[in-house]
């Protein structure tokens, strides 16, 4: 016991006195964890005990003078963050941002931006206190308690170990997002009577969301990167918090905006599944969110279910496609590398002729689909913006369709299988891998939850990409004397960045229009062709941009010696 104890203490200083970032001595809150402990503690007690106790019997207090001040504040102070962190990102790789440690006047004035983001979460727990004082205790939801609590200690690590490199990323996107939120709440308390007329509030739940997904993407591509000298801690914190408050923020917006306008139900925050001020204990909440999570698993496949589509192979439950994801990753990334490891590479030549080939003809006709069906396309072009059709041929030939596009999907996952086969790992980034297991899964989401007009342009453009695509594998498969046939390979990326900015301008020009068309996959779509986009240019400027650079680089030294 005495030595597990020593091991612990000596744990303890080495994380906290040798591991912390030299630029942070000195700040107000910064010595020691215990404060941000004592903060957070201080906090819950609070909401959950004393001030409870105290408005028990008293009326709510008026606090609307106040309300416009703390929120002014809050705007100006989260879009001057928002604005010199937009500045620094614009200097930082995006697919790997190290800390730079040094003390130097930039590197300090960025420690103290990073510093003021802390601040500015210990000011958000003025929203809970303030939601109390004025008797609304329906909107203190173990989502609102737990978001505030978690990032106390997150911005405070932040500043403590992570101040700088991929950490801005995080600040930009969280404080642009609260800069339009406390906006919002400002205008709503200066003028009661924009409350009900403004039509953007709950587009505020979709910028978290998105920024949620954001930060999903944007640490979870680093554990890719061995290489990358920013911390990998940050990534396995970020990217399951993430991932939980995804889950937590769609539960709220299906109760709050969804599920209103098939019920008449007005009570949205103390629905079960959200904890209230008087249920606070960690066996309800854990209870309360497994609850929550399968009423809402039950809910969505009862209230989407198509028996149609659910008798289709692999439509039935998401149980078939989760495992074919699994399955896959597991081989890709662990199980075929080892098997690999001590093994001559396969020769596929013949295989890949072959499955080329298949490929090319099976976009080709899924990209007649949608010529070949009857009115399909006239009335995807001439009724885009208008009620979703009600033409039974027309539903029918869309979800045929968008079956065997989710079926080409899982075949596409043979292309990471061959690289492994191969012995071209070099080749299983991340980019490849997300973007078949995310059009793999999400194709499967599209047809049993949200079939919608919009994806026929996406599956069609998609489509046409992957005939140009599988030609030019199938040309290089044939062997080295067709080689001299394959001198347009850079325009396929442009073509695919080409698509996805397409894609970008048909699906905003949904959402300005305001088309009768499930917002939920509009936005989702929004959100992955942003990362794509991103993704591919990235992809682009150093396969073709940046060597030509270092060519050129080359040759002037050569010249000067």
């Amino acid at each position: 016991m005495a030595l597990l104890l020593k091991k612990m203490f000596q744990g303890y200083f080495w994380l906290f006195t040798e591991k912390p970032d030299p630029r942070s001595d000195g700040f107000f809150l910064m010595s020691s964890p215990l404060q941000p402990v004592l903060i957070g503690v201080a906090y819950l007690y609070l909401i959950y005990k004393i001030l409870p106790k105290l408005m028990e019997k008293r009326p709510p207090f008026k606090l609307d003078s106040v309300l416009i001040v703390f929120n002014l504040t809050q705007v100006l102070i989260n879009a001057y963050i928002c604005f010199y962190a937009g500045l620094e990102i614009m200097k930082l790789n995006w697919l790997c941002a190290p800390i730079d440690y040094s003390i130097t006047p930039h590197n300090m004035f960025i420690m103290r931006l990073v510093y003021l983001y802390f601040l500015t979460k210990i000011a958000d727990l003025m929203d809970t206190i303030f939601f109390l004082l004025r008797g609304k205790t329906n909107q203190v939801s173990f989502l609102h308690v737990y978001h505030h609590f978690g990032m106390i200690g997150l911005s405070w690590t932040g500043v403590k170990f992570l101040g700088g490199g991929h950490s801005i990323f995080l600040g930009f996107v969280n404080t642009f997002v609260h800069t339009v939120m406390y906006f919002y709440y400002l205008l709503t308390i200066w003028k009661p009577e924009y409350k009900g007329n403004i039509w953007w509030k709950k587009h505020i739940t979709h910028l978290q969301l998105i920024q949620f997904v954001f930060f999903f993407f944007i640490y979870g591509q680093l554990l890719f990167k061995p290489d990358c000298a920013y911390p990998k801690i940050a990534s396995y914190m970020v990217v399951p918090q993430s991932l939980f408050m995804i889950a937590l923020f769609s539960d709220f917006y299906w109760r709050a905006y969804i599920k209103p306008k098939k019920s008449s139900k007005v009570a949205v925050m103390t629905v079960p599944g959200y904890i209230l001020v008087s249920e606070n204990t960690n066996l309800l909440i854990m209870t309360s969110l497994m609850h929550m999570v399968v009423e809402n698993y039950n809910e969505l496949m009862e209230s989407k279910r198509d028996p149609v589509v659910d008798s289709w192979l692999f439509m039935s439950s998401p149980v078939p496609v989760v495992t074919i994801l699994l399955v896959y990753l597991y081989f890709v990334l662990k199980l075929g590398p080892k098997l690999m490891e001590k093994r001559e590479a396969f020769d596929l030549k013949g295989v890949l002729i072959g499955y080329n080939l298949y490929q090319v003809l099976f976009s080709t006709w899924l990209c007649c689909q949608a010529m070949t069906v009857k009115s399909a396309l006239p009335h995807l072009l001439n009724h885009t913006c208008r009620n979703p059709s009600t033409n039974k041929e027309f539903q029918f030939a869309l979800a045929n369709g968008a079956w065997w596009y989710f079926f080409s999907k899982i075949v596409e996952l043979l292309d990471t299988v061959f690289f492994v086969l191969r012995k071209k790992q070099s080749q299983v980034t991340f980019l490849h891998v997300y973007h078949h297991s995310c059009t793999m899964f999400f194709s499967w989401g599209y047809l049993k939850f949200l079939p919608g007009e919009q994806g026929v342009v996406i599956g069609l453009l998609n489509s046409f990409v992957h005939v140009v695509m599988y030609t030019y594998y199938l040309i290089a498969a044939l062997g080295p004397r067709f080689q001299k046939y394959l001198w347009w390979k850079k325009y396929m990326t442009w073509m695919q960045l080409t698509q996805f900015c397409i894609m970008l301008a048909y699906l905003i020009s949904i959402i300005a229009m305001d088309c009768k068309l499930p917002k939920a996959l509009t936005f989702f779509f929004v959100a992955n062709v942003v990362v794509f986009l991103y993704l591919f240019s990235n992809f682009y400027r150093k396969a073709y941009i940046k060597p030509k650079s270092s060519l050129t680089g080359d040759v002037k030294t050569i010249k000067s010696q």
